[in-house]
């Protein structure tokens, strides 16, 4: 039990130290063409389509940048 109690411990800490807006998420180039593909070729309702373009234009900026 203690062994349990140390890792949610840790896993609280950890979990307080990261910011939920903000990820420093990496993706390889073939991860992203993957992704953008799927985002161009998928049907979004409406009250999704800015959403989707807002992370559509990220992806290709990060694209962009690596290509």
């Amino acid at each position: 039990m203690n062994l349990l109690k140390k890792v949610m411990s840790l896993h609280n800490k950890v979990k307080k130290q990261t910011d939920p807006k903000e990820s420093n998420l990496t993706l390889s180039k073939g991860e992203l063409e993957v992704i953008l593909s799927l985002l161009a070729n998928g049907t979004f309702q409406g009250s999704n389509v800015e959403t989707i373009y807002k992370l559509a234009v990220k992806l290709q900026s990060k694209y962009d940048k690596i290509k």
